[in-house]
């Protein structure tokens, strides 16, 4: 049987140009800016939405709302009310942990497809398709064998996100060193973050993807009288196979969730993505080399620094973010013994 040959194969490098433009056309950044702002307005405004579709939205012929009956006992109001705040709250859970990922995974993906600087970065990612080897190639990249102070990865960094890692041929006048390096440090980080989250978050960003499969709720726990560990909150419930010794089993996750501080690493990953953006496309399309590049330093919070923050006393102490409970199995069956999970009820 003759071998399957890649798509690659006699792929004509004409295609380029023209996938490209088409390419950079897009906006991605604006995608996760909107998402943002949606849970935004849930997270900060869910009474007026309420309100909004009490009145009636109609897009397209469709119409959702309007027209319903007002409740005459102000009890049924009350329990309604309440109802609909709780399902705001559990949608705003949710969405800012599985908008974290995906904001955080796309960043990933495209920075990782420009990094080498290849002549078709649209292709570079659509290639991509495999999710182990996506994981490999974030796990060199950026796990815990990877240096985040390495000058080659601090020079891709800058090639990416500044156009050239050659800041003195910056003009008129190129940025501070100082500036610089703490722009490419920072931006350094905030990848490093993105990857961490997506290689030990993956289950919970696949039970989402994948049949909703996890609770939003709130929890509390403590370790005697809460002044050692304790957490207290928001937190995503759900299901994944640990495999610390060889053996797998599943076990029940309880993650606490930051919904301000994912809102934060959202729209950082949105600044980091549409500068990325702007730099491809004064490299990939010809018609906008001649364009003033306007360069742009992250100099703001370091990540560290944004994880840290709102912590309050708590940040100087134990930060309960995962607490995981083996599922119950029944012990080895022995040669005198039948299996339990083989017999019928």
């Amino acid at each position: 049987m003759p071998k399957k040959l890649s798509p690659d194969h006699l792929l004509a490098l004409d295609n380029y140009a023209g996938l490209n433009e088409t390419f950079y056309a897009a906006e991605p950044a604006d995608y996760f800016s909107q998402r943002l702002h949606n849970l935004i307005l849930v997270a900060g405004n869910s009474a007026g939405l309420d309100r909004l579709l009490e009145e009636g939205v109609t897009f397209r012929g469709m119409t959702v709302g309007g027209g319903t009956p007002q409740m005459a006992d102000p009890a049924d109001q009350a329990n309604e009310r309440a109802k609909a705040a709780k399902s705001a709250e559990h949608f705003v859970i949710a969405e800012a942990e599985v908008l974290a990922q995906h904001a955080g995974e796309t960043l990933l993906r495209l920075y990782l497809a420009h990094e080498a600087r290849p002549l078709c970065p649209w292709l570079d990612v659509s290639r991509l398709h495999s999710p182990a080897a996506f994981k490999e190639l974030v796990r060199r990249r950026f796990g815990d064998e990877s240096d985040p102070s390495d000058p080659a990865h601090h020079a891709a960094v800058a090639r990416v996100f500044h156009l050239t890692d050659d800041r003195a041929s910056l003009s008129p006048v190129p940025p501070p060193q100082v500036e610089w390096d703490r722009s490419v440090a920072n931006i350094e980080g905030y990848l490093r973050h993105f990857a961490q989250q997506f290689l030990n978050r993956a289950a919970l960003y696949n039970a989402a993807k994948h049949g909703l499969a996890l609770r939003p709720t709130e929890m509390s726990m403590k370790f005697d009288d809460g002044s050692v560990l304790s957490a207290d909150g928001p937190v995503i419930q759900y299901l994944q196979v640990r495999d610390d010794d060889g053996q797998p089993r599943w076990s029940e996750v309880t993650h606490w969730v930051r919904s301000d501080m994912q809102m934060a690493l959202v729209f950082r990953a949105c600044q980091l993505i549409e500068t990325l953006w702007e730099v491809a496309r004064i490299r990939y399309l010809p018609g906008q080399q001649g364009e003033t590049f306007q360069l742009r330093l992250f100099s703001g919070a370091t990540v560290d620094e944004l994880v840290r923050s709102g912590l309050g006393s708590e940040g100087s102490g134990i930060v309960l973010e995962d607490m995981s409970m083996d599922l119950l199995y029944y012990r080895p069956v022995t040669d005198t013994e039948s299996d339990p999970a083989e017999k019928t009820l």
